[in-house]
C-alpha cells in the first residue's frame, strides 16, 4: 500500500510496502509526482512487471563501464582491451562532469526506439 508524507516545506515521501516485495520510497517536490510514482509502483507489484530499481538509482554508467573494463577487459588479451576500451575510454566516459549521461544514474537511462 501506498503511503505519502510531507518531508519539510517543499517535498514529499512516497513509499510503497507490499509483503513479498522490497520497500520502495522516494522523495518528491510535487504530491502529484509522488501520487503518480506509488501508482505506477503499486500497478508493476500487481503485474510481473516490477523490477527494484535502487540499484540501478545508485549506479552511474561510468561505473558500470569501468567496472566492464577491470572485470572483462582485463582478462582479454592487451590488444583486444586497448581496441575495445583504450585511453580514450576514460578521457570520454569518466571525467567528472556532471552534464555528461556517463555521470546520470543508470535508472534514468531510456532506449529510444529506432523510427
Amino acid at each position: 500500500m501506498g503511503q505519502i508524507t510531507k518531508r519539510g516545506e517543499y517535498q514529499w515521501r512516497a513509499k510503497v510496502r507490499r509483503k513479498g516485495f522490497p520497500e520502495q520510497s522516494r522523495t518528491f517536490t510535487y504530491r502529484e509526482d509522488a501520487e503518480k510514482w506509488v501508482r505506477m509502483v503499486e500497478s508493476e507489484q500487481e503485474t510481473t512487471g516490477f523490477i527494484d530499481r535502487r540499484e540501478a538509482d545508485k549506479t552511474t554508467l561510468a561505473a558500470v563501464l569501468q567496472r566492464y573494463q577491470r572485470e572483462v577487459m582485463s582478462a582479454q588479451p592487451p590488444a583486444m582491451a586497448s581496441i575495445v576500451l583504450g585511453a580514450r575510454f576514460q578521457t570520454i566516459w569518466c571525467r567528472p562532469q556532471p552534464r555528461m549521461a556517463a555521470h546520470r544514474p543508470m535508472a534514468a537511462a531510456r532506449i529510444q526506439p529506432d523510427t
